[in-house]
């Protein structure tokens, strides 16, 4: 029932000081779309296992002293607070939050609102309105000093799920939704004059990063279906931004096919797609 969104080899990778059990650790519980199908009574002989595993995830993942999920000492043995990440929302969140759904379980539908709010509120740069991807990784308290688009794709994908599906007299649902639109906004204001975003969001000389625009895009995409982004001021920039990711695809022939169904707002020159 897990689903892995990267693999243990390019974990140990990216953190090789963190290679052992707790590298992968976080990558062990999840199943988004397994969630999302459950709940939307597409695959019911799956619930009886999302809902045991959701309980493992609660009952097992290290936390915290303020119960956020982390990996602990992250790379440091101070015994200081442990690593948190912004990858830990997009792989649990919006599985906590449907399994919560489909079991009737408030106390999962709670937990994947704390992640979520607590996430956001250490790792949100409120000035630029987009993620840090970590804290406590080389030294505590210390964020990652650049603004990963991927990690922000992450980021807005868990958020869109959950102001999607929360309901909405939740208590924490209008903070759910502010989180959302305050970092859409953020990603909006980053995108280049193609609609895309680069691997350093903050930086334009750095290369534009397909899969961290193509989870923004289909964030925004979301919200503006359920009409939690205005589309009046965001269904130009989405459609710029597929115009532009369009580009990177591997065949022209689909990429044009995509276009062609489009709606547009009004004509633009990109030149040609290719």
């Amino acid at each position: 029932m897990t689903q892995k969104h990267t693999s243990s080899r390019s974990v140990r990778a990216m953190y090789p000081k963190l290679a052992g059990s707790m590298a992968t650790r976080v990558y062990r519980w999840g199943g988004n779309a397994t969630a999302f199908m459950v709940l939307r009574g597409m695959l019911p002989e799956a619930y009886d296992a999302i809902v045991a595993t959701t309980d493992d995830l609660c009952k097992n993942q290290h936390r915290d002293s303020r119960g956020i999920f982390d990996m602990p000492n992250g790379n440091r043995r101070d015994g200081s607070e442990g690593f948190i990440w912004i990858d830990t929302v997009f792989g649990v969140c919006p599985f906590l939050l449907w399994t919560g759904l489909a079991a009737g379980r408030q106390d999962f539908i709670d937990e994947s609102c704390f992640q979520m709010l607590k996430h956001h509120e250490i790792l949100f740069n409120k000035e630029l309105k987009v993620y840090h991807q970590a804290i406590n990784y080389d030294a505590p308290g210390e964020l990652t000093p650049s603004f990963w688009s991927r990690g922000c794709g992450w980021g807005a994908l868990a958020l869109a799920e959950m102001v999607y599906d929360l309901p909405k007299d939740h208590k924490d649902y209008p903070d759910i939704l502010q989180a959302f639109q305050d970092l859409m906004e953020g990603c909006r204001n980053h995108m280049d004059e193609d609609g895309m975003l680069h691997q350093a969001m903050e930086d334009k000389t750095s290369y534009p990063e397909t899969s961290g625009t193509a989870l923004v895009l289909y964030a925004m995409g979301r919200g503006i279906k359920n009409k939690s982004l205005d589309a009046a001021e965001y269904k130009e920039v989405f459609l710029r931004g597929l115009e532009g990711i369009s580009r990177y695809n591997r065949s022209r022939r689909l990429g044009l096919q995509l276009l062609s169904r489009l709606p547009r707002a009004r004509k633009r020159n990109h030149g040609r797609l290719c």
